[in-house]
């Protein structure tokens, strides 16, 4: 089954709510960074995350997400954008801890740290830019700390991930729930109600709950509206133009070094993990266009 994303709002309260199911996208992003269990519960975290908040995006605006941390993991970058694309790497995708009664510690491994938030957009020279203390490190509770004190919006987010023996995705989702301007206490007192009595989302997933499924037990008791339902995916932005515009920014010298030492250019997406080879015909050739360019005429 795709994986897909779920908006839906209150029909006549201003709650707002998001559910996916990401197991898909997860399991993709465990077999390309070759996570081990811990490293693969904390990157799904985020990236179910990235897709929530790329949920609230409107058009070419981009959502990354920069988990920094004291502990073995040491970070956590995820890209997502409105469309329900994700990428995302964790800096040391090895690290395992210790089951702590039984459930794997994503606090112990990042440890003490920062969130930061970039909303990015193609039109703005800088983007916004929002960084909180890590308050659980669970992931899920941070980006409620971001929600509520960077944006001012009152929130709720959950986020899962289910690992099998094997060490594959079985369930990975999350929502995200919010109170828009004008939602009145005993409306939000139900949905926090809800949220008190619900299992965690992986369990829901693992039973066969979809992201529609979810909302209905989230919102139970308020009438509901559904906006719209994407599938959503593991997509990178990187392609061979990419590296090759980037040998051209290093300029003809660079570029003559690499063949005299290299003999073709190699590089590897941190994202995806993907390799790119630019051989040496491609490099001279590169060569040549450059120096054919005209030069820019001095200011």
């Amino acid at each position: 089954m795709q994986d897909t994303l779920v908006r839906a709002i209150g029909a006549y309260v201003n709650i707002r709510c998001m559910a996916a199911v990401t197991t898909h996208l997860v399991e993709e992003a465990r077999r390309r960074h070759d996570t081990y269990p811990t490293a693969t519960v904390a990157l799904g975290r985020a990236l179910t995350g990235g897709i929530l908040l790329g949920g609230l995006l409107m058009g070419d605006e981009r959502v990354n997400l920069q988990i920094n941390g004291r502990g073995p993991l040491r970070s956590i970058v995820v890209d997502a954008d409105a469309y329900g694309h994700v990428r995302g790497f964790v800096r040391h995708p090895h690290t395992q801890m210790p089951l702590r009664e039984g459930k794997i510690s994503v606090k112990e491994a990042i440890g003490a740290g920062t969130l930061q938030v970039l909303k990015i957009q193609t039109n703005q020279k800088e983007p916004y830019r929002g960084i909180v203390p890590l308050v659980s490190g669970e992931i899920a509770k941070d980006l409620t700390a971001y929600l509520v004190n960077s944006e001012q919006v009152p929130s709720a987010v959950a986020l899962g991930v289910y690992i099998e023996k094997d060490t594959r995705v079985a369930a990975s989702g999350g929502f995200i729930v919010q109170a828009l301007p004008g939602a009145q206490d005993r409306e939000i007192a139900i949905v926090e109600e809800n949220i008190a009595a619900l299992p965690p989302c992986s369990e829901m997933i693992l039973n066969g709950l979809g992201p529609r499924d979810i909302i209905a037990r989230v919102m139970e008791g308020i009438t509901i509206k559904f906006l719209e339902e994407k599938e959503i995916s593991f997509q990178c932005r990187c392609s061979k133009d990419r590296v090759i515009r980037i040998m051209i920014a290093l300029g003809p010298e660079e570029i003559r070094d690499i063949l005299v030492k290299e003999g073709e250019a190699k590089a590897s997406c941190e994202f995806c993990k993907q390799n790119y080879v630019v051989t040496g015909d491609e490099l001279k050739q590169l060569l040549e266009e450059i120096e054919a360019m005209p030069e820019s005429p001095e200011p």
